[in-house]
């Protein structure tokens, strides 16, 4: 596991790469990201650092404090190889994250945060610092996001299954097919 830093490092080697501009909140948004989701997926954080919940979402405080002085300017980052130091697993999550949610500002960032379970269920309004989000609680929360994410990509194959069938009247659901790892498993060998 590295640190935080050594992983903002290689977020924003990438992000430069992909074109994705990086502020300090940004970059704070997108590791919480790459975090969860990686709790999620590999059952393992990416960085032995805790988020907590701040104001304005949730914030490493070592981050914080290495590039507050930029305000909600760029960061200016000199890329290095930082971004192939990760492991592949890391790589792709990085990529993943970069893919889907660099391309959104930081305040839209902060905003979603703000309606997800990890920073809502522990933050206190008005208070210096913020509550400890766990590993625990954003693996839990990011584990709902997958499901759900699946459940809309099956909903998605199954409603374009059922407009080819309705076209061609040439593609029949096989009987054995019962569960969603069954179709999962016929969609993937048709």
């Amino acid at each position: 596991m590295i640190s935080v830093m050594e992983f903002a490092h290689a977020l924003m080697d990438r992000a430069i790469e992909k074109s994705v501009t990086m502020s300090h909140l940004k970059l704070q948004k997108l590791a919480y990201y790459c975090q969860g989701l990686h709790l999620a997926v590999h059952n393992t954080p990416i960085f032995t650092e805790d988020f907590e919940a701040w104001r304005h979402g949730p914030v490493v405080d070592t981050i914080y404090h290495e590039y507050k002085r930029y305000g909600d300017t760029l960061i200016p980052h000199q890329p290095s190889e930082a971004f192939f130091d990760l492991t592949p697993e890391n790589q792709e999550m990085v990529d993943f994250v970069l893919d889907s949610l660099g391309n959104l500002g930081c305040w839209e960032l902060v905003h979603r945060t703000h309606t997800e379970a990890p920073w809502k269920d522990v933050y206190v309004p008005m208070s210096y610092g913020g509550a400890s989000i766990t590993k625990d609680s954003m693996k839990e929360y990011f584990d709902t996001v997958l499901t759900s994410r699946q459940d809309a990509q099956l909903a998605s194959v199954m409603d374009n299954y059922l407009e080819v069938r309705e076209l061609s009247k040439r593609v029949r659901l096989p009987n054995e097919v019962e569960t969603e790892d069954d179709f999962l498993n016929w969609i993937k060998n048709f």
